[in-house]
């Protein structure tokens, strides 16, 4: 702490030399009144020993043995410009236990550049490095980097449907896509097992797979479906052709019997005798979108309603029926030209009053 004298009432330009080893840091300037002369005042200063600055560029964060580090020191003043008069740094490069490895005195700056390299020859000490630059014995700048074995990249394998597998297709049109955990493609060699029941399998087939490839899976057994849908199982074992890794990937493929489904819409869970009951039916493809001109037939035998139908653009048929006041139960169902059928019961409402409730807002 340094302290000056000023009389009150003078103007005066007061010069402080800043001490020996003062470290970079924000410090403060304070003024007080003494006697009876009552005034504070403090100002907040910013010390740097030096007006430049320095930036360390490497070509990567991390290196195995072998390779070639190659950095470049930038240093600037403190308009971000080349610094006049400096023309050489002294750049260091120190292992993972400090020690120092490569030095560079009284490097040449060009247009406030140095660049250099150093070639990592094995057998090395792994963890992280240092690149110090300094000017006259002051560190401007440093950057560490990570100096380690390499280790192959791990990769996935992923099988999927080129289109929605149906029982009449009597087949599975796969997509095979193999990538590294940073998106690159792998290519090797693709082995597949097809199992339509878990213990039988129906075939065994080998693709070479540059990164993607489709393949087409004709089923040897006929595939009968009793259910609306069915899974079948995929074995694929990849060997990756530059390092003969393996990676076995089993995947549940979807068959459906019909390629939409349909559902019953109800504005009320169960009908009012004498009173009209409004439904709809709502027909989607498997992937969730609207399926619009789907032709059959809707019928309701317990009103005596029949008649042929087509679902609009957004995959909907909207329907109105009248039951009497004599019956118990609807069932509403539904066949199209290839024998899909769809049936569902509607119950009569046991109570002469009920509430409605309406979702007004999402």
């Amino acid at each position: 702490m340094q302290t000056v004298d000023v009389r009150k009432f003078q103007s005066r330009m007061v010069n402080f030399n800043m001490p020996e080893n003062l470290p970079d840091g924000n410090y403060t300037i304070t003024i007080d009144g003494l006697g009876d002369f009552s005034f504070k005042d403090e100002a907040h200063l910013e010390y740097l020993k030096s007006s430049l600055s320095a930036l360390i560029q490497l070509s990567k964060p991390v290196f195995k043995p072998g390779d070639m580090v190659q950095f470049r020191v930038i240093v600037l003043d403190s308009e971000l410009k080349p610094p006049v008069g400096v023309e050489a740094i002294d750049v260091t490069i120190y292992d993972a236990e400090g020690k120092e490895l490569q030095k560079w005195p009284s490097a040449r700056i060009r247009t406030g550049v140095f660049e250099s390299e150093l070639q990592l020859s094995p057998p090395l000490m792994q963890g992280i490095w240092k690149i110090s630059a300094l000017l006259n014995g002051e560190e401007l700048a440093s950057r560490v980097f990570e100096v380690k074995e390499y280790v192959l990249s791990s990769f996935d394998v992923e099988v999927y449907p080129s289109t929605l597998p149906l029982e009449v297709h009597q087949c599975l049109n796969l997509t095979i896509e193999a990538k590294f955990n940073f998106g690159k493609p792998v290519n090797g060699m693709a082995k597949v097992e097809l199992y339509l029941e878990d213990d039988e399998m129906d075939q065994y087939k080998e693709f070479k797979v540059f990164g993607k490839k489709q393949v087409e899976l004709r089923f040897n057994e006929e595939l009968i479906m009793y259910e609306k849908q069915q899974d079948v199982l995929v074995k694929t074992t990849f060997i990756e052709q530059d390092t003969n890794r393996t990676l076995v990937k089993e995947s549940r493929i979807t068959v459906f019997k019909h390629k939409y489904r349909v559902e019953l819409i109800k504005e009320f869970p169960q009908f009012r005798p004498g009173l009209p009951f409004k439904c709809a039916l709502q027909f989607r493809y498997h992937d969730g979108t609207p399926a619009p001109d789907i032709i059959g037939t809707v019928e309701v035998t317990e009103v005596g309603f029949k008649t042929n139908v087509t679902s609009d653009s957004m995959g909907m048929i909207e329907l109105e029926l009248h039951p009497m006041d004599n019956i118990n139960g609807m069932n509403i169902s539904f066949v199209d030209d290839d024998n899909y059928y769809f049936e569902e019961q509607i119950s009569k409402m046991d109570m002469d009053a009920y509430i409605k409730v309406e979702l007004k807002s999402p």
